[in-house]
């Protein structure tokens, strides 16, 4: 009588294949989500630090005007001048984008100044129009993707 394999032969070993494909998809959305939160920490220490830098330097006073002559004639010298400083920008509001975020007018043919507020005060153009002058105090990032921007704005004062 013929002997059947299937009814006396152990169980086939099971395999562990998915668990370690589980646990390594696991240790990779971990340490992406370590990765993330590390960058986030990494930038609010940044912008505190940039608060800190703008909130303590009385900034080189300069009108919107005068910044984007220099930044379309002579970039590299402008770049020297204001980039990573300190301004205290005066000029005429063109247009407000947010409460955060407003344009100055700039020199004809060049382009307008961008200011956007710091991350701690994010209503900080709230009552600004169009047409007003204002000065400014934030951090110039010079030319940043084709405009002019001051960033980190801790205050602005209407003329």
């Amino acid at each position: 009588m013929a002997r059947d394999p299937e009814y006396n032969d152990p169980a086939p070993k099971k395999s562990n294949t998915l668990w370690y494909v589980l646990g390594g998809v696991g240790a990779v959305i971990l340490l992406g989500c370590l990765g993330c939160v590390g960058c986030m920490g990494f930038g609010w220490y940044q912008t505190k630090n940039l608060d800190k830098l703008v909130e303590n330097d009385p900034g080189t006073p300069v009108t919107a005007v005068a910044l984007s002559t220099a930044f379309k004639d002579n970039p590299a010298n402008a770049n020297t001048q204001f980039q990573g400083k300190t301004v205290l920008l005066t000029g005429t509001v063109s247009k407000v984008t947010s409460p955060m975020e407003i344009e100055l007018a700039g020199t004809p043919g060049g382009d307008p100044v961008r200011c956007q507020a710091s991350i701690s005060n994010t209503t900080l153009f709230q009552n600004v129009a169009p047409g007003q002058t204002v000065t400014v105090k934030g951090y110039c990032t010079g030319k940043l993707m084709g405009s002019l921007q001051v960033s980190t704005c801790l205050s602005v004062t209407k003329q």
